[in-house]
């Protein structure tokens, strides 16, 4: 793996959110084609080691997202450890069945860290 793909996977990860591949080339300077040839490579990386991860493209936006594949697992931690079930989520909040969900970590002044659902715009 190069290291532009490495520093990809760092930005895709901390960002949740797709990102415009001209603006991460404009950000890395680099070239476009670099960008899409690191995240070609980072694609291909996580697809060959079948990881709990993939990269999602959505016209010229790319996404680390969860593997689809792992979906009854997600859904079995949230019911779980935060007592949500589907048909209990707030319209407008989607969990990674056959999409996807952002879990996010919130620090309260020196209570544990705890996981809360990001509500998708």
């Amino acid at each position: 793996m190069t290291e532009l793909s490495k520093i990809l996977e760092a930005i895709l990860f901390v960002s949740g959110e797709p990102l415009q591949i001209a603006a991460l080339a404009s950000a890395l300077e680099v070239t476009e084609q670099e960008v899409t040839e690191a995240a070609d490579a980072l694609a291909s990386d996580y697809d060959y080691q079948v990881r709990g991860i993939c990269l999602k493209r959505f016209g010229n936006h790319i996404q680390l997202a969860t593997r689809a594949d792992y979906a009854p697992q997600i859904e079995k931690l949230l019911q779980i450890a935060f007592g949500v079930d589907r048909g209990d989520l707030p319209l407008g909040v989607k969990v990674v069945l056959n999409a996807r969900f952002k879990a996010v970590r919130e620090e309260d002044h020196g209570s544990p860290p705890v996981l809360l659902l990001e509500q998708v715009r």
